[in-house]
């Protein structure tokens, strides 16, 4: 009576698997019930059929459904496959766009070094300099391209070297023109490199959890592919 029991048991899920993929197939069905889960901008890979998606139709038709547990799982892997990718390049970015931010931090640095500690807040580091800057941008010239005619002496050159760092980085506006904006700038370089970081970690850890869904789920594969073959073997022994 138990294995009667268990017997209609998975006999009913199976019929509610063919019934629920039936139904997904039909996109009208699939649109509302995305709807009705708040997803409606994702596709209809069940009812999909070739390179994107599984074709359930054909598995349906065989009636393999093992073959068909087996191929969900191997879209799933390759689904992973390219998310892991996708997130291998997001870290590859930060790393870079952290190392842009250290070498202007590293500009700004070398720059406060240089000044006088009695310096006040207001001075201007090299009025040279940002005139030159000031009748750049007057004219409505890029300042993405500087003049060859900027002042070349110590401080010269460290404006210079971050003046390109700041536009390597990204960052549209970051005032330096005074000791006192020199300091501003360089707690707001730390603050981005610190925000980056965090977000970095973050990375990582969704990095982390993407490879342990891939190895499990080729493990899972790899389980049931290895369940087939001894299926398989078994029957041809038991035909001889």
């Amino acid at each position: 009576m138990k294995r009667r029991t268990v017997i209609v048991s998975i006999a009913m899920l199976l019929v509610g698997i063919i019934v629920g993929i039936g139904l997904m197939q039909i996109n009208p069905v699939y649109l509302s019930i995305q709807s009705a889960l708040g997803k409606e901008n994702t596709l209809n890979y069940i009812g999909a059929s070739g390179t994107q998606g599984l074709d359930f139709q054909n598995y349906l038709k065989t009636g393999d459904l093992e073959a068909l547990m087996m191929a969900v799982q191997s879209e799933r892997v390759r689904l992973l496959d390219a998310q892991l990718i996708d997130q291998v390049k997001a870290v590859q970015a930060r790393n870079d766009q952290i190392a842009k931010l250290n070498q202007l931090l590293s500009s700004l640095n070398s720059l406060n070094g240089t000044l006088h500690r009695d310096m006040k807040a207001e001075a201007i580091i090299h009025p040279a300099w940002f005139d030159r800057m000031q009748a750049l941008y007057l004219n409505g010239n890029s300042e993405d391209k500087l003049p060859a005619d900027l002042p070349h002496d110590e401080k010269g050159t460290l404006l210079t070297n971050i003046h390109n760092s700041r536009i390597v980085a990204g960052i549209t506006y970051l005032p330096y023109k005074t000791k006192g904006e020199l300091e501003g700038a360089i707690s707001k370089v730390k603050s981005l490199i610190d925000a980056e970081a965090n977000n970095q970690q973050m990375d990582m850890l969704r990095l982390q959890s993407l490879n342990n869904k891939k190895n499990e789920s080729i493990e899972i594969l790899t389980n049931a592919q290895k369940k087939h073959t001894d299926a398989s073997s078994n029957i041809i022994r038991n035909m001889r």
